[in-house]
Formats: C-alpha cells, structure tokens, sequence
C-alpha cells in the first residue's frame, strides 16, 4: 500500500510537471542611471504564457498581423501594463515550444529607443522576428539574417500613446536572446519591468524605474521534462 501511494504521488507530480508551461531562465538583468527597484536575480524564471501567434517566415522581420497583436496585447494585459517601461516577456505554442520572447514599450510621449537584440547559441537563425505597435508599422528597426540581430540603426521613435512590440519567434529549448535597449530621446528615464504568467495572468517578478538603459543577459528557453524522462530518472518505472 505504501508502496503504490509513493509511486502515485511520483506519477502524479511528473505529470504535473509535464504539464506546466515553459520558461526563460534570465542569466542576469541590469540597468543603468539612478534606479529604485529590484530586477530579477541570475536563475530569475520568466514562465511563458500559451499564445496563438503564427510564425514569421524564415530570417523575417515581419509585421504582427491584427489578429496576433490582439493575442499579444490581450494575454500579457497591455492596457494595464505601466507606460514608458520597457515589459519583457515570454510566449509559446505549446508546452515544448515553439516560444517568443520579447518585449512591449507603452509610450506617453513620443520616445526614441535604440534597441540591439540578438539570438544567442542554440537560437536558430532563421527564427525571424515579429514587430509592431498596433497601427501596422514596419518602419522599427532591421533584422540581420547572417548574425539574428534586431537593431535599430537609427533611434527607433515610438509616438505617444502607441505601444511597441519586438518578439523574437520560433525559439527552441535552448534558444536563448540577450541585447540591450536605452533612451535615446523623448524621457528622462524610464522602467524596466519583467513579467512571468502565473497560469492566469502575467504579474511582475521585478523592476526598476530611473532607467536610462536596460541590459538583458541572457534569457535562455526551457521546457519541461516529460513524465516518464522524471520517473526513469527517479528508478521508480518499475516500482511504479
């Protein structure tokens, strides 16, 4: 008796945990000017909520159709998400991916950002990136399809009351994005805020404000481990 409610309760909690949602692991975040707050420590999880936000084409800088904006917008909570901060996010498909990962910037004024993100080892090159800020502009930015860098040559001018989105697509375990983002022009400084679903909503794991840069080093996709890998991994297959 003992034995089966040992082996229930292993099966039960590799079920549980083949279940769960995905996650980027943040390396480390950090910022600079003079801020108060806290960012997410080395090892932080940023959960990723499930989304329905198609894939760009291969090596694609590529403009979030309504729809997907829709879906963006809507399950990270964008129109209670405080203005002139930067939000980092994660999303996937399924539990196994394909994720994104990206962020969201709400600008009360016109603001100038100059933004350098890229795929770091085990990101596929040809992920592509998805942009844009709700009125269908493309003009943010380029990608780079020899090094997955999405950068702004010139300061990229988010115009007030419009929300800028940048998601890196099409990330596998292992996938990982880091870079940096700083104002440019149009604020004194800004937030830096870091969000993580709890199976419901997307709630803040920590943030600063008084930013004037944000550096994000490094967040790297994982999955979770399916059932029987953890029950092979405990010896307990066949007690079970």
């Amino acid at each position: 008796m003992k034995k089966s409610m040992i082996a229930a309760t292993v099966v039960a909690t590799a079920f549980a945990a083949s279940a769960n949602a995905g996650w980027f692991v943040i390396s480390s975040a950090s910022a600079s000017g003079t801020t108060t707050g806290t960012l997410p420590g080395a090892g932080a999880q940023l959960i990723a909520g499930a989304t329905t936000v198609s894939q760009p084409g291969s090596n694609a800088l590529q403009t979030l159709s309504a729809p997907d904006w829709t879906s963006v917008s809507g399950a990270i909570g964008l129109s209670s998400l405080a203005s002139d901060t930067i939000h980092y996010f994660g999303m996937e498909n399924s539990a196994n991916g394909p994720a994104f990962f990206g962020f969201a910037f709400k600008a009360s004024v016109g603001v100038g950002l100059n933004v350098n993100l890229n795929n770091q080892a085990g990101a596929p090159i040809g992920s592509g990136v998805l942009v844009g800020d709700g009125d269908g502009v493309t003009s943010y930015g380029s990608y780079s399809t020899v090094s997955g860098q999405f950068s702004s040559s010139a300061p990229v001018v988010v115009s007030g009351g419009d929300t800028l989105v940048v998601l890196f697509a099409n990330l596998s375990a292992g996938s990982a994005v880091s870079g940096s983002i700083s104002l440019d022009s149009g604020l004194a400084s800004m937030g830096i805020n870091y969000l993580s679903f709890d199976g419901a909503n997307y709630v803040s794991i920590g943030g600063v404000t008084g930013a004037t840069a944000s550096q994000l080093n490094i967040a790297t996709y994982a999955v979770p481990v399916p059932a029987p890998a953890l029950l092979a991994g405990a010896g307990l297959v066949g007690a079970a």
